[in-house]
């Protein structure tokens, strides 16, 4: 009889038969320059007519067929989570064409439909392993530092580098000199301080954690750090969960000698739940008037939770579109400091439900995926669990656009890419052998005597 083989071995199979995950190949090439994208000079763009061609958009354009090839080729099994994200994309499609009909609504629905499906597509289908993901991280790293460089200086110097020299379109009343605690709010390469800051700090975590070399691991760690330069409260908030999150994980499998994900999640949603009772307008009023940066765009968040949510309730199924919601009108400007809430205004609470419901089996994905093993500690999947949920918890404060919904999008395919690969694994029990087992067995060739 054959002994089971471990997960470890189970995993080892199921690699051999998918193509190389390693070196410069094209699984491993295409996010990385999709992650490089992300990287350009968001003054960088095309016009098509009224479309709006990022270098990321255009390059997700140019990779559908690739999509298309490589799950031809090394196809996956769809799981609860890319049903929850289809539905996202189909509900916000359909609220959009309900608002905007047929012919108005098919470039904004397009653009979309690109930001969100196929950018998730690029990392559900690609990348399926941490050894893959510190090989993207350790390519990365040169970019990485270049935009660290690039917010530390803007910040201390007070001089906008990237944006002097390729200005972003319409993006004039976002590069005006904001100083918070001595510091400029640095904006780098990216459309606005908040991209930065985000993507930046949900970098630390993985860096810190990478099958990578020590000088790789400082490295990326300290230029993630930086997203502290873009003085943003997002930014700051972030990085002060990821840490956190990540130093009380590793002292609890410490103490618990096991990766107790229990003993992290009980107490955050306790003390969740104290805050709710006991906190004067609930949990998020609680949280925008004591971790703002600027006390001024705390109230007026506020302001925009409350009338945002008046709004929801009188358009819960398909939103108001682009169209504006109703508030005081001293509240002149109308974006929406929270992305859940905007996406539940936009394109009805089912859009918000779904969105939200594909964290939740990512995160999932990822727990169930954990090794309960001292000798190989499960610190990427615990890294990238708190990555994604810190930067979910993030969204409450700002409104994702742009290069940051791709990004988030590129969180979700590798979580779900990863964590769904490895429980399928985990489940599949042991490998039959492609061989026929001639082992000798007691009595299996005894004859009567």
């Amino acid at each position: 009889m054959q002994p089971k083989r471990s997960y470890e071995g189970r995993l080892a199979v199921q690699g051999s038969k998918g193509p190389a995950r390693q070196g410069w190949s094209r699984q491993n090439a295409i996010p990385l320059i999709t992650l490089y994208s992300l990287l350009l000079p968001a003054g960088i763009s095309v016009e098509v007519g009224p479309i709006l061609l990022f270098p990321y958009r255009l390059l997700l354009l140019l990779l559908i067929p690739f999509i298309i090839l490589e799950v031809r080729r090394n196809p996956f099994k769809p799981t609860l989570a890319d049903a929850f994200l289809s539905f996202f994309a189909l509900w916000v499609a359909i609220s959009l064409g309900f608002h905007l009909g047929p012919a108005n609504g098919i470039e904004p629905i397009g653009r979309e439909l690109v930001d969100i499906g196929v950018a998730y597509l690029v990392f559900r289908t690609f990348v399926r392993d941490f050894d893959q993901l510190s090989w993207i991280l350790r390519k990365l790293l040169p970019g990485v530092v270049v935009v660290a460089v690039i917010l530390a200086y803007e910040s201390i110097t007070r001089d906008l580098l990237i944006a002097s020299i390729i200005p972003v379109s319409g993006g004039e009343g976002e590069m005006q000199e904001t100083i918070r605690l001595g510091l400029r709010r640095a904006v780098g390469p990216f459309r606005h301080p908040i991209h930065g800051g985000l993507i930046m700090a949900s970098l630390l975590p993985l860096y810190a954690t990478a099958k990578a070399p020590g000088w790789v691991k400082v490295t990326g760690t300290i230029a993630s750090a930086c997203a502290f330069f873009t003085v943003s409260t997002s930014a700051v908030l972030m990085l002060i969960m990821v840490i956190g999150l990540l130093f009380y994980w590793c002292l609890n499998v410490q103490l618990t000698q096991r990766p107790n994900w229990p003993m992290i999640v009980v107490p955050t949603l306790v003390t969740s739940f104290v805050i709710q009772l006991l906190a004067t307008g609930g949990i998020m009023s609680f949280f925008i008037r004591h971790v703002a940066i600027n006390s001024s765009s705390a109230r007026y968040r506020k302001m925009i939770w409350e009338h945002g949510t008046n709004a929801v309730e009188r358009n819960p199924v398909l939103g108001v579109g682009f169209a504006s919601y109703d508030r005081p009108g001293w509240m002149s400007s109308g974006s929406l400091d929270n992305h859940w809430l905007a996406i539940a205004l936009r394109h009805g609470i089912p859009a918000t439900v779904f969105l939200l419901g594909t964290v939740i089996m990512a995160c999932a994905y990822l727990v169930r995926s954990q090794r309960f093993s001292l000798e190989q500690r499960p610190v990427q999947q615990a890294a990238l669990l708190i990555c994604l949920v810190s930067f979910a918890l993030s969204l409450f404060t700002v409104f994702a656009w742009n290069h940051l919904v791709v990004f988030f999008m590129a969180l979700l395919g590798i979580a779900v890419g990863i964590g769904g690969e490895t429980t399928a694994i985990r489940r599949s029990g042991p490998v039959k052998p492609a061989y026929r087992d001639l082992s000798p067995r007691p009595g299996r060739y005894a004859t009567a005597d």
